[in-house]
């Protein structure tokens, strides 16, 4: 209809009330429907009579040149020391948390709207990883020693009846140096969890059901420093490494199902989106986006700044990328890249951000790093941080 004199005016009210009734719908579609989308967008551009119409539209699919994609509303202050992971459990659990944890040595709760609702901390380890599992209701945390003979642990808790966490497990993976990284399984009907570690001899990938390892995986050559498991999956993992690689797992196979390399150093980051759409960070300044069922063809690509620290996908239009000079929004059906105001608009340096994750609608972006503060961004259209 966009092509066509006669339909043009037609076909772009059509995009217009498209974006504004069935917002959430297109946020959930595959790559291939953005860029139908968009190739309609840039075709109508050459028509200047439509200026304020496509405006509206392209902004609602975060695709604005014209303004900031993300704005910082408020910073929630009480770690000492740098923030070193998060992990967030939507409403669609039974209740809607961020988890941060900091070399500190303290974890601490907060409710979606960054209100403090508990601090832990631990006596002799730090937290270099976490995540929620079980409808937000079990907490599995990675932990280094604060002293060189104190081993590394992984700590499960459980909330309980007031919705505070209680330490229940944990386990000292054999031979560890150092905890890299935790992920649970939330799909699964039990407490099942992958740890990766570093040993003196390999850097394995250990699956654990509660307390017992049930499988090992060697094959990365060097650290594993992310771990992804899809959320409505129970059985596929996927991991990136100081070895350059990407690999994907079936938990049911002892062996690697399919080894990615598109980045030329560390990978730092891994996001998904849907079933397929596979996001990757690096230390070579460059995200990548693959598509799980046709490994081996060319990957999309975006050059970032400097080194990718991590990364949170909402949707192909808004994937949330943590750089040392702060954060930037990519719209991936486009190849716009717009940054975000930092330190609520103060002008001071651009914070470093270890972790960053959206909630479940996309609306809050959640980032922790070398400030110290649990940081919460919202889309800048959005208005008032109250209401989104």
């Amino acid at each position: 209809m966009v092509r066509l004199d006669t339909t043009r005016t037609a076909g772009i009210t059509c995009l217009g009330k498209l974006v504004e009734m069935a917002f959430e719908k297109i946020r959930q579609c595959d790559m291939q429907i953005f860029e139908t989308i968009n190739a309609a967008l840039a075709y109508a551009q050459r028509d200047d009579f439509f200026v304020y119409d496509l405006e509206y539209v392209i902004s609602a699919l975060g695709g604005s040149q014209n303004k900031s994609s993300l704005s910082l509303r408020r910073s929630g202050t009480h770690h000492k020391s740098s923030i070193l992971s998060l992990a967030y459990s939507g409403p669609g659990s039974t209740r809607e948390i961020v988890v941060s944890s900091s070399a500190d040595g303290s974890i601490a709760t907060w409710d979606g709207s960054g209100q403090l609702l508990q601090n832990v901390i631990l006596s002799r380890h730090y937290a270099s990883s976490l995540d929620l599992s079980s409808r937000g209701r079990a907490l599995i945390v990675g932990t280094v020693g604060t002293k060189g003979d104190v081993p590394p642990a992984v700590i499960i808790y459980e909330a309980v009846h007031d919705n505070h966490w209680e330490e229940r497990d944990a386990v000292e993976p054999k031979d560890a140096v150092f905890v890299t990284a935790v992920k649970s399984i939330r799909a699964a009907t039990q407490l099942r969890y992958l740890v990766a570690v570093n040993t003196p001899a390999a850097n394995p990938l250990l699956l654990y059901d509660r307390k017992q390892l049930v499988q090992e995986y060697t094959n990365h050559t060097d650290i594993i420093t992310s771990v992804l498991v899809p959320p409505d999956r129970d059985t596929t993992v996927i991991t990136g490494s100081r070895d350059c690689t990407v690999a994907l797992y079936d938990t049911r196979s002892r062996q690697p199902t399919a080894t990615i390399k598109s980045h030329f150093n560390s990978v730092t980051a891994l996001g998904i989106f849907g079933e397929n759409c596979l996001f990757t960070g690096g230390l070579d300044k460059r995200v990548v986006v693959d598509d799980m069922r046709m490994l081996g063809h060319q990957p999309t690509c975006c050059d970032m700044d400097s080194a990718v620290l991590s990364l949170s996908v909402a949707s192909p239009t808004q994937c949330a990328v943590s750089t040392l000079t702060g954060v930037h929004v990519i719209n991936f059906s486009n190849g716009n890249m717009l940054p975000a105001t930092s330190r609520a608009d103060s002008g001071t340096q651009s914070s470093c951000y270890n972790s960053l994750v959206w909630n479940s609608n996309g609306s809050v972006l959640y980032a922790g790093g070398d400030s110290t503060t649990l940081d919460l961004y919202v889309k800048t259209f959005d208005g008032d941080f109250e209401s989104a």
